[in-house]
């Protein structure tokens, strides 16, 4: 009679004890399945995208597609299923991007404060040298062989120069010029203003063309403040799009 309660207790406990284990094991799990998603997450870009869309799209706000090209590159480092984001304003179809979670969803910092008898030390601080970046001037949207509607709205970018007014001449800075079906005009000579050659010389990185159905080739180029192209294949950018009718 003791041996057969002994017997039934025993299989209590260790029902209990894997129960236990179970659960236990089940919870370790579930973050680590769930980092990933808690970083960002897969995009197979499509037909007529741009990372200022996508940055709209997931972000809300198409400013922030600078995130996608450092978390994307970031990737393409370690896995080859992605693919080096080496030009901004030309994503192929089917390229693999990694979306990061949103840029300025930061977890709060829990800063302890030092106790009063600790000294603290003063950093010793070493100038570092500053890093140059190679000029550039981008479409960002819209995409390279996008289609698009006859009223297109046009955005760019531009790194390592100064994009501002014209009418002063500085060095590194400038304005910008959308040429529509043209080409880009000669480094030295001034680049007109006219239905063809779009002139943004408030600084703009933004504009409207009015374009016909078809094919048609726009063309970025950049000028001095006298209106001056460069010499200098960083000072442009190509784009090829179709509007539709």
């Amino acid at each position: 009679m003791h041996r057969k309660r002994w017997l039934c207790l025993l299989s209590v406990v260790l029902a209990m004890t894997f129960l236990l284990l179970l659960q236990s094991g089940m919870s370790q799990a579930a973050p680590a399945a769930q980092s990933d998603q808690a970083d960002g997450e897969d995009y197979i870009v499509q037909r007529g995208d741009s990372l200022y869309r996508i940055s709209g799209q997931l972000y809300g706000n198409p400013a922030l597609w600078p995130a996608i090209v450092e978390a994307t590159n970031a990737k393409a480092a370690e896995d080859s299923s992605y693919s080096m984001i080496t030009n901004p304003s030309r994503l192929r179809v089917g390229q693999k991007l990694w979306i990061p979670a949103m840029p300025d969803a930061r977890p709060p910092v829990r800063v302890s404060e030092p106790a009063a008898s600790t000294p603290v030390a003063t950093p010793t601080l070493t100038r570092q040298p500053a890093v140059e970046i190679a000029p550039s001037v981008r479409f960002v949207e819209p995409a390279d062989g996008a289609v698009v509607p006859p009223e297109v709205s046009v955005v760019l970018t531009a790194t390592g120069v100064t994009i501002e007014p014209a009418g002063v001449i500085r060095e590194g800075a400038g304005h910008l010029h959308v040429l529509v079906d043209m080409d880009f005009v000669p480094a030295g000579d001034v680049v007109i203003n006219d239905e063809q050659h779009i002139h943004l010389g408030q600084g703009q990185l933004t504009t409207t063309l009015e374009l016909e159905p078809g094919e048609h080739v726009l063309r970025l180029q950049f000028t001095n403040g006298a209106h001056i192209a460069l010499e200098g294949e960083e000072y442009q950018d190509t784009i090829i799009v179709t509007v539709r009718p």
